[in-house]
């Protein structure tokens, strides 16, 4: 990631790393991996109660079971109150 960021902007080796990673856009490579699994299962939350992979993370969220990382993901967020955007 270090070496994106470099890439991205014409700096100087001396340029300490918050600041490249700041001006680039990009995000620390121990923060990246969660934010996309968090925004990916938030995602999913959002999704329409009858489409399969919202009642795949329903009937993990209901049994609790702790069989993938997808399953992991779904159940590290708090539980949101359902809104029908209808």
């Amino acid at each position: 990631m270090l070496a994106a960021a470099r890439a991205v902007l014409p700096v100087y080796r001396t340029r300490p790393i918050a600041v490249l990673y700041c001006e680039s856009g990009l995000l620390p490579p121990e923060i990246e991996p969660d934010q996309i699994a968090t925004l990916a299962t938030v995602r999913i939350r959002r999704l329409d109660p009858y489409y399969p992979v919202y009642k795949r993370a329903a009937k993990i969220t209901r049994l609790g079971m702790l069989t993938s990382h997808f399953a992991h993901c779904v159940l590290a967020l708090p539980a949101l109150e359902r809104i029908n955007p209808i």
